[in-house]
């Protein structure tokens, strides 16, 4: 079981991940609508942006094979 100060850690390090660059790096284009971002999902085959990425509250949520959470959800 993680520690207090564990979690504080794994809190701040996951403060500093921007998702939006993390799929950019990743060859996925992401283009902003509203106040999130989509591109296409890379954990299905995806022809469509369906992967939604809110960049204030640093979660990600996919409308076609419903994988979400956040950068520590095994990308």
């Amino acid at each position: 079981m993680a520690s207090a100060s564990d979690r504080i850690e794994l809190d701040e390090l996951k403060s500093r991940v921007d998702l939006v660059e993390l799929f950019r790096h990743h060859g996925l284009e992401a283009k902003k609508v509203g106040k999130n971002y989509f591109c296409r999902c890379p954990f299905h085959e995806d022809a469509e942006a369906s992967l939604s990425i809110n960049p204030k509250d640093r979660l990600l949520q996919c409308f076609g094979c419903k994988q979400g959470g956040d950068c520590s959800s095994g990308l």
